[in-house]
């Protein structure tokens, strides 16, 4: 799978281009899929797809998953409550795990269907 990205806001997967309305800020590329992190403060406020800033895309240029919100809320600064969003994707290098992380806890991402789990306080 061949995977580039011609824009900030879009990713190219075997040569099917997936645009987004936010910038990618990360992303981690595996056999079948790439997984991007749009960038939370991108988001229009009140958006609730904030909390789903999460992406899964096959090698068909599809969406496979938006991962799960993480359950979450704040206030955004028109005074909506919002999700909270995600703000760091990666894989662990030693043990293959993913992981995102929302302030103050780091969560595993299951990559075969964005749920999220295991939950630890960082501080």
């Amino acid at each position: 799978m061949k995977v580039t990205n011609p824009t900030e806001k879009s990713v190219s997967v075997d040569g099917e281009v997936m645009q987004f309305e936010q910038p990618i800020i990360d992303q981690v590329e595996l056999s079948d899929r790439v997984i991007v992190l749009l960038d939370p403060d991108e988001f229009a406020d009140g958006d609730e797809l904030v909390g789903e800033n999460v992406i899964a895309i096959g090698g068909d240029g599809e969406v496979i998953w938006r991962i799960q919100p993480c359950g979450g809320w704040v206030e955004g600064a028109n005074g909506k409550m919002v999700p909270v969003a995600y703000f760091n994707l990666w894989q662990d290098t030693e043990t293959g795990q993913m992981h995102v992380a929302v302030p103050d806890v780091i969560l595993d991402l299951n990559p075969d269907d964005g749920t999220v789990g295991n939950g630890r306080y960082v501080r």
